[in-house]
């Protein structure tokens, strides 16, 4: 058989198994026991402390103190993963939309010698101020007058 037809046979092969639809499959969920896993009753066997040792090379001996000397503690890492979450957090609060809250006082006295409650009375109504704005010049009422 020449190249041609076997590339060509190939060719066909792959563009007939484009065509074929996969079998419908349902995930099986089984439960693993603890004794497959090590969590039964026993602890699992425990290599010897130095076990790197057994290989007598300087090389792996000098690796393996680095790794040691590098390796935090179980507390170590979990402080330093909740470090980096409060980070996180920080960083993505600034994405969100922000409020600033700004508050100011000042003491004014109303009226200027006048007691409050009859500066206060004597201030015109906002329907008052609205109908003062939408009248022609000409047109406007007197206070007190009563045209």
């Amino acid at each position: 058989m020449s190249v041609l037809k076997k590339s060509g046979a190939l060719v066909m092969a792959l563009m007939l198994s484009a065509c074929v639809d996969a079998p419908a499959t349902t995930p099986q969920v089984k439960e693993i026991a603890q004794d497959g896993l090590g969590l039964g009753a026993e602890s699992a066997p425990r290599a010897p402390r130095e076990w790197w040792k057994a290989f007598a090379d300087p090389q792996v001996d000098r690796l393996a103190a680095l790794v040691i000397l590098d390796n935090p503690t179980l507390s170590a890492a979990l402080s330093r993963m909740r470090a980096a979450q409060s980070e996180l957090a920080v960083n993505r609060a600034e994405d969100l939309p922000q409020v600033v809250v700004d508050g100011m006082s000042r003491d004014e006295q109303l009226g200027r010698g006048l007691p409050v409650g009859k500066a206060i009375r004597d201030m015109p109504s906002h329907a008052a101020l609205r109908d003062r704005q939408h009248r022609p010049p000409g047109d406007r009422i007197h206070r007190g007058t009563g045209h």
